[in-house]
């Protein structure tokens, strides 16, 4: 299936292709940033190199090597002119061996055993290459690591509205990134951008309704929006259903931008050494999609959240989760601690002036009172003191017990977890931004797909029951 070619698209054009729920591909934009024409084009002469002269702090990047077991690879800390180094050196052997290849194409047509021959050598090459971990710079934000890059692109229209700034990824040759559709803790699906600076990159992308039945989520916290399934060690034994998806495959070349609709499954490969920039944004017009046409990837998500493995989880980690879904936990006691403390003070004042009076009426009385009153109260706080810290250590003890009894009934029952109100509010996330505060439609999304996630609570509970 062919996607959609527009040239230096209109507001109306991605407004029509982002309702449609519809990748498209943007040409005649991206060509235009400085970045492009000549500003990030590796040199030639080390010394001439514009990464290097600019930037030199340290940063975050993926390792990528045999068997490291995690999506997207471990995340190590580096400096980035080591990281940019291996990349220049990859990025200059791949452009050699093109030209190689090319030139042996265009001396003699005669010789292709030979160049297949060269070739296969140069993916063994690359495949021993492989066995040593590679970096992979993966989706960091420019604004956080790199600002001396922001005057280097422009920000698409509609991100730029809503205060976002892109993100930047520096990519080897045949790194890939698996199976997945766009997601954040707060929000289950965005829309997004994709534009390659330098390099190419393959898209495999997935309608997530024509694919609804295709592809099993993973079930662990925080990595729902990824699929079980292998797109490059398919298993249709395991994953039966796999067998039935409907596929576009893309290839985007440099200048080029990809719209990545929201909730759309997509798997992602360079086919050369590439540097890009994306862009993740919100609109209303798609959220609304959620409540209807994209329901289905909701119940989907919600289901993949029901059946997680909580036994992989520490209940150190499950705390967090339930803190940070019931808005942060101690907040409250911490509130209701400091107005505790307000109304003692208070009282407290009360009490010195009420004392203050009665000692201008009899100081005597009042003197000698006081000395016994003193004398008495301290050995009652002292003793009172002693009880509260015997209370405090019995009542950590008992908390820590209260707290792994409460955290395995959320184990135990996830449903608990679904219905803490940062998951539900979740869905509705999108109308917490400023853009959508007067938009129309706005109450009612959050009404409706609010319901849809209860009344879906509601159906799993009785269906627990039978």
């Amino acid at each position: 299936m062919e996607i959609d070619r527009i040239d230096r698209p209109t507001r109306e054009q991605y407004e029509e292709y982002i309702l449609k729920n519809q990748p498209f591909i943007i040409t005649g934009v991206v060509n235009n940033w400085v970045s492009f024409k000549e500003k990030w084009i590796p040199s030639e002469n080390i010394k001439d190199d514009y990464f290097l002269s600019i930037l030199d702090q340290d940063i975050p990047v993926r390792e990528i090597g045999f068997e490291v077991g995690e999506w997207l690879g471990k995340t190590k800390n580096i400096n980035f002119s080591i990281f940019w180094e291996k990349w220049r050196e990859h990025y200059f052997i791949c452009k050699n061996n093109n030209n190689n290849n090319n030139n042996n194409n265009n001396n003699n047509n005669n010789n292709n055993n030979n160049n297949n021959n060269n070739n296969n050598n140069n993916n063994n090459n690359n495949n021993n290459n492989n066995k040593e971990p590679r970096y992979y710079l993966a989706s960091l934000p420019i604004q956080t690591y790199f600002k001396e890059l922001i005057n280097d692109f422009e920000i698409p229209e509609i991100p730029k509205e809503q205060n976002k700034n892109g993100n930047l990824w520096i990519g080897f040759k045949d790194q890939v990134t698996p199976l997945h559709h766009d997601w954040s803790s707060g929000d289950p699906g965005m829309d997004g951008l994709h534009a390659i600076i330098i390099g190419k990159k393959l898209f495999k992308l997935f309608d997530p309704v024509l694919n609804v039945s295709c592809f099993k989520r993973k079930k662990e916290w925080g990595h729902f929006h990824q699929s079980e399934f292998d797109l490059d060690n398919p298993d249709f034994n395991k994953f039966p259903e796999a067998k039935n998806y409907k596929m576009i495959e893309v290839q985007l070349n440099q200048g080029e931008m990809l719209f990545i609709p929201k909730l759309w499954w997509h798997y992602v490969k360079t086919l050369e050494p590439s540097i890009s920039i994306n862009f993740w944004f919100q609109h209303i017009g798609s959220e609304l999609l959620k409540c209807n046409t994209l329901w289905c990837h909701m119940e989907q998500y919600l289901n993949a959240v029901f059946e997680m493995d909580t036994t992989i989880i520490s209940n150190e980690k499950f705390k967090k989760i339930i803190q940070f879904l019931t808005n942060g936990g101690g907040n409250n006691n911490d509130n209701n601690n400091n107005n505790n403390n307000n109304n003692n003070n208070n009282n407290n004042n009360n009490n010195n002036n009420n004392n203050n009076n009665n000692n201008n009426n009899n100081n005597n009385n009042n003197n000698n009172n006081n000395n016994n009153n003193n004398n008495n109260n301290n050995n009652n706080n002292n003793n009172n003191n002693n009880n509260n810290n015997n209370n405090n250590n019995n009542n950590d003890q008992d908390k820590d017990g209260y707290e792994d009894i409460i955290i395995q009934q959320y184990k135990d029952d996830p449903l608990k977890l679904i219905q803490l109100p940062k998951f539900i509010n979740s869905f509705s996330n999108a109308v917490n931004n400023p853009l959508f505060k007067n938009h129309p439609k706005k109450d009612q999304f959050k009404l409706e797909i609010t319901e849809k996630v209860n009344q879906w609570v509601e159906n799993k509970k009785k269906s627990k029951i039978k």
